[in-house]
């Protein structure tokens, strides 16, 4: 694995659970793709970004998100990370684990796309489990 691919994802994850928008912006590319599971279309741009976690961070009164596990395949990076939180609404506590696909160019993320299992995630990047 791209030593600094995996570095940068890290990076971005620390950066997103701190609120850290220096990291992030230089981390992300000014046109990247993002697309949340939340999400029902493709957002663009730091703005579209900004919207989209913006919205799902409104539906937590608290969260931890944590990497478990991260798998190569070529310029992209699939993500396993586990979610700890409370729903800002419903009180209920959660624990449930996201799936994304990132893709990487120039030292920076240039597409962003969540799935709803592990097998689809590496899928899309022509693995299988």
């Amino acid at each position: 694995m791209s030593q600094e691919n995996l570095d940068l994802v890290l990076r971005l994850y620390e950066a997103f659970q701190s609120g850290d928008q220096s990291v992030i912006a230089g981390g992300l590319h000014p046109e990247i793709q993002w697309r949340s599971i939340e999400d029902t279309e493709t957002r663009h741009g730091h703005s579209g970004v900004a919207s989209s976690v913006g919205s799902w961070l409104e539906t937590w009164e608290n969260h931890d998100l944590k990497v478990e596990d991260c798998v190569e395949a070529g310029d992209q990076i699939v993500v396993t990370t586990r979610l700890r939180g409370t729903g800002r609404r419903s009180g209920v506590d959660v624990e449930t684990s996201y799936f994304a696909v990132w893709r990487l160019r120039d030292g920076q993320a240039v597409a962003y796309r969540e799935y709803p299992s592990k097998a689809e995630a590496l899928e899309a990047v022509g693995l299988s489990e």
